[in-house]
């Protein structure tokens, strides 16, 4: 049996054989049990983290991952046919989507009067067309010139590329909608070139759609980038979707404050 002696810096120096066979190195914790047949030391063991813990965040860890990969075409509202307009952008998984930005922002949450929308600016506004007329220019290339406006005054909406039998189905003097473009200045006229228009339906007066479309009206909505056959109204639904039901899946990297 090993024998040490108490130093006069009353430390205990063990045998490299007992370090050894305790499993210490030094500075490892011990500790002494006193009892009537004399004193007992002991090793301190370091209790691990259980297994489970760093297992259930694996697996939590995968589960996002794979919710971040879902396909667009099983998120609410989408199916075969948009999931291919998406696709067109590079969308094609939740992932995708999420690190879709939008390119600019519209103030929807009051509508300009027409004698107050702005030359140079990105203008949202309701009125009533007016006059609807096809005509050309003097090199014989064709347009579509439209008179819209409001009590305050009236504004030119022109198309240059067009189709003039959906034109002419969808607009009809005494519609009413809202419009949403860059406005510009030729002499005293102003003007909007492709401006987009959402419809009022027949008997809804603008408080009754502002109230009845949250989502579209009475905030500032992200106007996203688009492609041929993709609507900013439709996009903007589908973000809605996918960030209220994967956002949680995102990893933060932000430290915590």
């Amino acid at each position: 049996m090993p024998i040490v002696k108490l130093t006069d810096a009353k430390t205990l120096p063990l045998p490299d054989a007992v370090l050894e066979a305790l499993g210490l190195t030094a500075g490892d914790p011990v500790s002494l049990e006193i009892g009537e047949d004399g004193a007992l030391m002991v090793r301190r063991v370091v209790v691990a983290e259980p297994v489970i813990r760093e297992a259930t965040s694996t697996l939590q860890q995968s589960i996002h991952r794979k919710n971040l990969q879902t396909p667009m075409q099983f998120i609410k509202g989408v199916g075969p046919k948009l999931a291919e307009q998406l696709a067109k952008k590079g969308i094609y998984v939740v992932e995708d989507a999420l690190f879709l930005l939008p390119h600019r922002y519209e103030d929807r949450r009051s509508l300009s009067k027409v004698s107050k929308l702005r030359p140079g600016a990105h203008e949202v506004f309701y009125a009533e067309v007016l006059s609807f007329e096809a005509k050309s220019t003097k090199g014989g290339k064709r347009f579509l010139e439209v008179t819209a406006g409001d009590e305050s005054g009236s504004i030119t909406l022109k198309w240059f590329r067009f189709n003039p039998v959906f034109m002419k189905k969808t607009w009809r003097v005494g519609r009413k909608g809202v419009f949403t473009g860059e406005v510009v200045q030729y002499g005293f006229q102003k003007e909007i070139h492709h401006p987009e228009v959402e419809w009022l339906d027949e008997g809804v007066d603008l408080a009754a759609l502002t109230a009845r479309d949250p989502l579209n009206f009475g905030r500032i909505l992200p106007v996203y980038p688009l492609t041929e056959g993709l609507h900013q109204k439709t996009l903007r639904k589908v973000m809605k979707e996918v960030v209220d039901r994967f956002v949680i899946d995102v990893e933060n990297h932000l430290p915590r404050g």
